[in-house]
């Protein structure tokens, strides 16, 4: 609790969440790292870091071949 930064005091945005995002440094990698939590998404640098929840186009049905391989896998891996 005492790392957090209270956005308000940095101006007004009508699109902050309770908790917005979480930065924190890898020690392995020596780099800072961004996890957004906000619905609205965080942005740093004119890069939008959100989730996608747009909709999905289903797949298309696999091929015969596709298939018949999945097929294969199933009947000698999968019991």
């Amino acid at each position: 609790a005492d790392m957090d930064v209270c956005l308000t005091n940095y101006g007004h945005c009508s699109y902050i969440s309770g908790k917005h995002a979480c930065i924190f440094y890898d020690e392995n990698t020596k780099h800072y790292e961004l996890l957004n939590y906000s619905e609205h998404g965080t942005t740093v640098d004119n890069v939008l870091y959100s989730c996608d929840f747009s909709e999905k186009t289903p797949l298309s049905p696999p091929s015969s071949l596709v298939a018949k391989v999945q097929g294969i896998i199933r009947k000698f891996f999968c019991g």
